[in-house]
C-alpha cells in the first residue's frame, strides 16, 4: 500500500463492483462505461489487478447523485459547460 495515500474508511466496507454492475445500477452502457472511465468523467475506479478494475458502490452512488438537475435547462447549461472544457 502507498504509505502517502490515507484509505478511505470505505475502501474497507464498502461493496466493489464490476464495469457490469455499475452499468446494470447507472443504467448506461458497456462502452459508455469506458468512454467515461476514459475521459475521466465517470465515477472513481480501483485497479484490483493488471487488467482488472471495480467501483466503489458509494462511489457510484455519489458520482449519480452529482450528476442530479433540477431542470432541462440546467442539463443544457452544464453539457454547454462540459463542451467547453474538451
Amino acid at each position: 500500500m502507498n504509505p502517502n495515500v490515507q484509505p478511505s474508511v470505505s475502501l474497507f466496507t464498502d461493496e466493489v463492483l464490476t464495469e457490469r454492475q455499475i452499468c446494470d445500477l447507472a443504467k448506461i452502457s458497456p462502452r459508455t462505461a469506458q468512454r467515461l472511465r476514459q475521459d475521466g468523467s465517470g465515477p472513481p475506479y480501483v485497479t484490483l489487478s493488471p487488467g482488472r478494475i471495480g467501483y466503489l458502490r458509494s462511489d457510484v452512488i455519489n458520482w449519480l447523485l452529482s450528476r442530479r438537475v433540477a431542470s432541462t435547462s440546467a442539463a443544457t447549461v452544464r453539457a454547454q459547460r462540459g463542451s467547453r472544457s474538451a
